[in-house]
């Protein structure tokens, strides 16, 4: 086929046909080396016939005499340009397939963790040499439709030439300081970092990292935000260099380059993913994955890193391919990480775990356990510290009865099936009051005491401060003292008064007269009990031998009497 630069059709034939090799790329994904390579094979076969029809037409046409013929010439350059572009993704596929025939050539070699890394490698080089590729494509593709709708513009009419005055067109110009790119330095694995050379400033056309970190996270899937770091010094970069998770293009990057900065994006359930320059490409970033912090080393041991990927300057592009290519075998990686996690830690409970429940008397439910691993799930479960003690846990006052016997049930039931042991109990519920002494019970009850000790306890209730009905009548006195004095006839508050004062002064007596005989019936019980009746038949011949002599009687103190104790002894 013969093209017309000339002819809108053949330029907007040619841009579908590449656009339609673009979106192949785009949909076909590879999981063996043989789809990998028909992938790319076939794509590059197809890109071969076009170039070669594009650079005979360009041989043709660029090889006489220039055609006096604008839109000619217009569909030329277009032409040329879209063979360098088909060209270019020729290259990146046949690296794409250079790491193929890598995967063909050891594919009946012994596995090793060596030969896994280097496999998987493999596979990330030939993804992004695919995304590389179709991004040329989609660009070429657009750059020709452009160019296409443009043949027939009209030529711009040149600006008028000013004049130059001789001084300033003989005055040599000035040489522009063109700063190099990104340079290379290694980066030592242990220790201090060699202070770097003098930095260098990024080149003008350099993308705005920051600026693509935030849109990049605006587009990925789920909620993520971004936090740009500039490095002030070379060491700045390696605290979170230290956590990639990456054995191919960001670690090389780390390792062998001083970065002027880095942003790091925060996903959902706890991803992060890590942006840099590219360096060596002015077009390009690297996003890679950062491991999940607080975890051991030996948890990601025999699992493939989930290597970064390149990805243009433009956001929704990258965005897509981040997506499709790193966040699924990312969320690989960290789901087995996570799990290890998981089942080693559910061996530390099954070993050591003791969870004791408790419903309070109030309606509140603790737990009580010191192992990290039943604490863990306690906190899932809504439970927060006891403030009192450090190794008790509660459920929050604004829950429901029903809601903290649901959460019960949950987390013990969790709890059980990792093997730890767990009882649930209640509380034991507070001694009931004493119930009030009653003067009926108290009358029959005195009326058939069998001996001095149960007579001392018959007293001991009635004069119980809290239950006795003699505190109480005095209760009853001062009340209703109080209440006449407030409700009576004004003339007679006084003599109510002095009335009731004189009654509760009287009670009063009364309850002390109690005591004090209270206090001899007890120990003349004791000393009964101790030493029988007849101890107190000795005493009363004594008492009346020592009042017939009157010697004896000014020796002998006489013990005190009074209406109430009736001559009975309160003390030995």
């Amino acid at each position: 086929m013969r093209i017309d630069p000339r002819s809108h059709t053949h330029l907007n034939t040619i841009a579908q046909e590449i656009r339609e090799l673009a979106n192949g790329l785009t949909l076909f994904t590879h999981n063996t080396p043989e789809t990998a390579a028909f992938t790319a094979g076939a794509r590059m076969k197809a890109l071969g016939g076009i170039t070669e029809m594009l650079s005979n037409t360009l041989l043709y046409n660029l090889t006489g005499e220039p055609s006096a013929d604008r839109t000619e010439r217009r569909g030329a350059g277009a032409l040329a340009t879209a063979a360098a572009g088909a060209s270019q993704a020729m290259g990146h596929l046949a690296e794409a397939l250079q790491q193929v025939a890598f995967l063909q050539e050891h594919a009946t070699r012994v596995p090793g963790p060596d030969l896994a890394d280097a496999q998987q490698a493999a596979w990330n080089v030939i993804g992004d040499r695919m995304d590389e590729a179709r991004t040329a494509l989609e660009d070429t593709a657009t750059q020709l439709e452009t160019d296409t709708r443009h043949l027939t513009q009209p030529p711009r009419r040149p600006a008028p030439r000013r004049t130059v005055p001789s001084a300033q067109a003989q005055r040599p110009p000035t040489p522009v300081s063109v700063p190099t790119a990104l340079r290379r330095r290694p980066a030592p694995l242990n220790g201090t970092p060699d202070p770097p050379p003098e930095r260098t400033s990024p080149l003008p056309h350099r993308a705005d990292l920051s600026a693509f970190a935030e849109a990049l996270a605006q587009r990925l899937p789920g909620t993520w935000t971004s936090q740009y770091h500039p490095h002030p010094d070379y060491p700045a970069q390696f605290p979170i260099a230290e956590q990639l998770w990456d054995m191919a293009h960001a670690h090389w990057a780390v390792s062998e380059f001083v970065l002027n900065h880095d942003a790091v994006l925060t996903g959902p359930n706890g991803k992060r993913l890590y942006v840099i320059d590219r360096p060596l490409n002015q077009g390009e970033f690297i996003v890679a994955a950062l491991a999940p912090p607080g975890l051991d080393d030996h948890l990601f041991r025999g699992i493939h890193e989930p290597n970064g990927i390149t990805v243009g300057t433009d956001p929704a592009r990258a965005a897509a391919t981040v997506a499709r290519r790193l966040l699924p075998r990312y969320d690989k990686a960290l789901a087995e990480v996570h799990r290890r996690a998981a089942v080693e830690q559910a061996t530390s409970v099954k070993r050591t775990a003791r969870v004791d429940f408790t419903w309070q008397a109030d309606g509140s439910l603790t737990a009580t356990t010191d192992h990290p691993g039943a604490i863990d799930h306690l906190h899932r479960a809504g439970f927060h510290p006891d403030p009192r003690s450090s190794d008790t846990f509660a459920l929050p006052v604004t829950l429901s009865t029903a809601e903290r016997a649901q959460r019960l049930r949950t987390v013990a039931v969790e709890l059980g099936a990792l093997g730890a042991h767990v009882s649930i109990r209640n509380a034991p519920a507070p001694p009931a009051p004493p119930a009030p002494a009653v003067l009926t019970e108290l009358v029959h009850r005195a009326a058939s005491a069998e001996d001095l000790h149960e007579v001392a306890a018959i007293l001991d209730e009635a004069l119980d401060p809290r239950t006795g009905p003699l505190p109480g009548l005095e209760a009853v006195v001062r009340h209703s003292a109080a209440r006449a004095a407030e409700t009576g006839p004004a003339s007679l508050r006084s003599e109510f008064t002095a009335s009731f004062d004189a009654i509760a002064a009287r009670i009063q007596q009364l309850h002390r007269d109690l005591a004090e005989l209270r206090l001899g019936v007890g120990e003349i019980a004791a000393l009964t009990h101790a030493h029988g009746e007849h101890i107190w038949s000795d005493l009363l011949d004594q008492h009346h031998t020592a009042r017939a002599t009157p010697t004896a009687t000014a020796l002998s103190p006489t013990p005190a009497r009074t209406a109430a104790t009736g001559g009975v002894p309160r003390g030995r």
